[in-house]
């Protein structure tokens, strides 16, 4: 079952995710295809909570994956993917575990065609 933080993320007429790399420079953005968007459902279904503080998230340098959606109201209800965890940006809510980061990976494997070709090594060589 997917935890409740997750469903207007995935009820959502588009999910993209965002490369948050960069300062100065807009961050490599790409969307989910409906097979993708399954996988992710199927991948959230089976989180369980972390027992320690949220990740905290550098300044500079990689930041992780956001998940977003795209309402012509401009609201997003973003998910963070970074370190070992999946964290709802909202404030009050829980963060869960990425078990070896497998579903920021996966994610990352997503985006492959829309992110640099050397950035791309660069970042699966780091186990990213």
């Amino acid at each position: 079952m997917v935890a409740a933080e997750f469903n207007d993320l995935l009820n959502a007429p588009t999910i993209m995710v965002t490369l948050d790399l960069f300062s100065g420079l807009p961050n490599p953005s790409w969307e989910l295809g409906p097979a993708q968007r399954n996988e992710l459902r199927n991948r959230l279904s089976h989180l369980t909570s972390l027992e320690r503080e949220r990740v905290r998230v550098p300044g500079l340098g990689y930041r992780g994956l956001v998940l977003s959606q795209s309402r012509g109201s401009g609201a997003s209800d973003d998910i963070r993917i970074f370190g070992g965890a999946i964290t709802p940006e909202r404030a009050g809510t829980r963060s869960y575990k990425d078990s070896g980061s497998r579903l920021e990976a996966w994610l990352l494997s997503t985006g492959r065609t829309a992110i640099d070709p050397d950035l791309y090594r660069e970042l699966s060589r780091h186990g990213r």
